[in-house]
């Protein structure tokens, strides 16, 4: 039966598919296997059934067949961007998402886009079309998988420059192998179906030969075979189905703190090795105590099965057999490797045999292994352990004390109460000793009990002989009764100590996510991870960067050395555990944990630690490590995203100020510098009329030009927030007639009109930077509407403002435009040329620097409104 955790996680899985689109990959070997080929026919078929296909972007590489299947099916215009002086096309993504077709058709996944484009990579693009509810379909060859990147490297000797994370593979709904043999794809490439002839001789002697196409060839099927296996591992989850299917063999290794488990180990090793089968080592936390040997020979079992390469997993269970097979159902596996029993002593051996015979009557469908050591050598080991057993002497002696402390308080008054009672008594000690011993004690404070009331309490006293045979059947009840107590009460203990431990790490784990959720950069994200490994494992923690400088530590400050820094270098560059406790320079006052994500050195953990970790706190730490991974990894994501995004904007600013320079400063000195040669002119010198004239030109050119300064430095200052009001009580009446007289010969051929409230307060204002707002709002409805255009200018209070409402009956805004036309250097799509798009966002800035507002919406049916609002008192 699924838990509560699980049923949620799949209601929450199921909500997210209904949003999300889905993402089919057609996977091949390499280029040239007809990847994009197969797509294409896909899409005619989608096509066929009437389902809306676009095709975002296809390379077809002048294949002619390709090509034709281009025919028929609606292609989405590229987008261009200038690159270096260089255009380029990229897909449009914000486009795709406008139009939402059902299926996007999008080419190599792997791409780079070009700097300027929305995204750095292609499959950003692919993430943001499947959260849009846009069906996916992509192509990927092997060698692009980033977990897959160094074999490749290292089999072909060609550097793999694009890469996709494997995140995206897992992603995928479908996978589809193309796949052809290696000697068709060596023919294709000779015709030059692949690549242009000279391109395909270079590529036949190097990355195309035989057996680096075996080698990609096998990877591209294991990695189509492991996602489908993981697909099958979720589907039953989530359809809650146990048993399992053999679709694909997996091996699980029980490993326990015995020396034999090592031996184990190696085995599952070999076995998985001989049968090319993935394997699993798993240990099962039964709530038993263990010692310090036991716990030191665990963690070596566990660390060589994770250097053999088993996936390691250790959960709780009361009952190991529950336990191991719980973990083979959830994975799917079909073999189970046990250790066969050794009959050194018949308790062990009838012990064990229980053990294996509720395991093999209990496994169906799965194989039971049953494996003896190799040589004497390993049983020797485990005899010596046996003999070695360790009893915890002080609850022993706490055992015993108290059944001798009860004998003498009640012999002395064994006649007034009877032997009965003192019975009674004993067996209340021993559910009580259960509470706080383990089954050795309760065993022995068992026998004792059973002997010290017999010889003492029972008639005849002081001997073992019991003459009534209801005296008996008593002992023997009770003896039977205080050893299924005490038993099931240790057992109860047990439970409590798993379900303790699990809550523990659940609640550590739970507390971190959500403190990590509102963490706002790495370095708080490292700090909160730290403070929750400290908090959780008592340990002292130190981080170092990617250059293994110690950047964050702990309240306890610790000066490292250079064989510690040199420690720190070593986990970077090898990606391993080190330090105290490990197989890896264990000659240090520390454990060093790597901190690496498949794509950037993040930096190193270091704990002092004592003490060796207890698997469960080792996995927290993991866990907290894995999770901090993923965080560091979005937050680059989402900093290389928003830097492209300022890059962009950078882009469009400064093409922006270009123009502005272009039309706005080069027409007005234009005609100042004419204006000016014409007076310097001989011929014109007695013509006042013209001299006049000139004048005014180049005073008008003037103040276009002061005009545009003064907007540049009025932006800059509400960007720095460097605006300092000098407020004075000025009439609302008084600030619209001088505007409009600023504004005088713009006005001529427009029809202006002004009702004003007869309430004329006082507004308590900065009257430049009010005049200059209302002005920008006017003189925008005059220069961009044609002659005849009404203006009206109404004002009316509304609460505690006074708001004045500019009105025109002229072209208006398009409404997919206006929620823009307060941002900086946005200008509206096919206006006037000239102006830099500043004049109404400097005019909110004014009045929401007074505590008001300025507000947009369309005239209907046609024009716009503008709403400036400004408090009064």
């Amino acid at each position: 039966m699924a838990t509560p955790e699980e049923l949620l996680e799949n209601i929450k899985n199921e909500e997210q598919k209904k949003y999300k689109g889905k993402l089919k990959i057609f996977l091949g070997m390499c280029a040239g296997v007809g990847k994009t080929y197969a797509m294409l026919q896909e899409a005619h078929q989608l096509l066929n059934s009437s389902k809306n296909i676009l095709v975002g972007l296809v390379e077809t590489h002048g294949r002619i067949e390709t090509e034709k299947l281009l025919e028929g099916l609606n292609i989405l215009p590229k987008s261009k961007i200038i690159y270096k002086g260089v255009s380029f096309e990229e897909f449009d993504v914000d486009r795709a998402i406008k139009i939402k077709p059902e299926y996007v058709i999008l080419d190599e996944l792997a791409h780079t886009n070009i700097p300027g484009s929305k995204h750095t990579k292609r499959y950003l693009d692919v993430i943001e079309l499947l959260e849009n509810g846009i069906n996916v379909m992509t192509t990927l060859n092997i060698q692009h998988v980033e977990s897959r990147k160094e074999i490749v490297e290292q089999i072909t000797g060609v550097i793999i420059q694009e890469t996709v994370p494997d995140s995206i593979i897992e992603m995928a709904d479908y996978i589809e192998l193309i796949d052809i043999p290696i000697d068709e794809i060596l023919f294709r490439l000779q015709e030059g179906k692949v690549y242009i002839p000279e391109k395909a001789k270079i590529a036949s002697s190097n990355f195309f030969r035989e057996g680096n196409l075996i080698s990609l060839r096998e990877m591209a099927l294991r990695l189509t075979a492991d996602k489908v296996d993981s697909d099958l591992i979720d589907y039953k989850r989530e359809q809650r189905i146990k048993e399992i299917w053999k679709s694909n063999d997996k091996l699980l290794v029980a490993v326990g703190p015995s020396p034999f488990s090592s031996e184990l180990v190696r085995i599952g090793r070999r076995l998985s090795y001989i049968l090319k089968i993935k394997w699993y080592a798993v240990y099962i936390n039964t709530g038993s105590t263990l010692n310090k040997n036991d716990e030191d020979q665990l963690d070596k079992n566990l660390r060589l099965a994770k250097e053999l390469g088993a996936e390691v997993i250790t959960t709780a269970d009361t009952n190991l057999v529950d336990g191991l097979l719980k973990v083979a159902r959830n994975f799917n596996v079909s073999q189970i490797v046990i250790g066969k029993p050794q009959k050194y002593n018949l308790f062990n051996y009838l012990k064990r045999n229980n053990f294996i015979d509720d395991l093999i009557n209990r496994s169906e469908e799965i194989n039971i292994t049953l494996v003896r050591p190799n040589s004497n050598k390993e049983l020797k080991k485990v005899k010596t352990r046996i003999k070695s057993w360790n009893i915890q002497k002080k609850e022993l002696m706490f055992s015993i004390l108290s059944v001798f402390s009860i004998s003498a308080l009640c012999f002395p008054f064994s006649n007034f109460i009877g032997y009965q009672s003192v019975g009674l008594l004993f067996l209340l000690n021993l559910l009580l000793m259960s509470f706080y011993t383990g089954r050795t004690s309760i065993i022995i404070n068992s026998i004792l009990t059973s002997v010290l009331w017999n010889f003492f309490f029972i008639p005849p006293l002081f001997t073992f002989n019991i003459h009534r045979i209801e005296d008996v059947l008593t002992l023997i009840l009770n003896f039977s009764l205080a050893i299924t107590t005490g038993f099931l009460v240790s057992k109860i203990k047990r439970q409590q100590v798993l379900v303790q431990l699990r809550e523990k790490y659940t609640l550590a784990l739970f507390n971190f996510t959500k403190e990590l959720s509102n963490c706002k950069s790495k370095n708080d994200a490292i700090l909160t991870s730290m403070m929750h490994i400290q908090k959780n494992t008592n340990y002292n923690a130190t981080y170092f960067d990617h250059m293994a400088n110690p950047v964050i530590s702990s309240d306890y400050l610790y000066n490292f050395n250079d064989k510690e820094i040199a420690i720190v270098k070593w986990v970077l560059e090898n990606n391993r555990i080190a330090g105290k406790f490990t197989d890896n320079l264990p000659n240090t006052i520390g454990q060093f944990f790597p901190i690496i994500s498949l794509k950037t050195k993040i930096g190193v953990l270091c704990l002092l630690n004592d003490k060796k970790l207890l698997v469960e706190d080792e996995n927290l730490i993991n866990n907290i490590i894995e999770i901090l991974i993923a965080f560091c990894e979005k937050e680059d994501a989402e900093t290389k995203v928003k830097s492209l995004e300022l890059e962009v904007e950078t882009n469009k600013l400064y093409n922006t100020l270009l123009d502005s320079i272009s039309h706005e400063f080069r027409t007005p000195i234009a005609v100042i510098s004419g204006s000016a040669t014409s007076l310097k002119d001989s011929k014109i010198i007695n013509n006042t009329a013209l001299i006049d004239s000139l004048a005014n030109e180049i005073y008008i050119a003037s103040k276009r030009l002061d005009n545009l300064v003064e907007n540049l430095l009025d932006i800059s200052r509400l960007e720095t927030g460097k605006i300092t009001l000098n407020k004075e009580f000025y009439y609302l009446s008084d600030i619209i007639s001088d505007v409009l007289y600023q504004l005088k010969n713009e006005s001529i051929g427009h029809n202006i009109i002004v009702n004003l409230d007869d309430f004329n307060p006082s507004l308590y204002i900065d009257y430049g930077f009010i005049s200059q707002s209302i002005f920008n709002i006017i003189h925008n409805a005059l220069i961009y509407n044609s002659n005849g255009t009404q203006i009206s200018i109404v004002s009316k209070r509304v609460e505690n403002y006074m708001v004045l409402t500019i009105t025109d009956n002229g072209i208006g805004i398009a409404p997919e435009y206006s929620f823009k036309i307060f941002e900086k250097f946005y200008r509206v799509p096919g206006s006037k040329t000239g102006g830099t798009g500043l004049g109404l966002s400097i005019s909110k800035g004014f009045v929401e620097a007074h505590g008001g507002f300025l507000q947009y919406k369309n005239n209907t049916p046609n024009g716009s409104i503008f709403d400036l609002g400004l408090p009064y008192e």
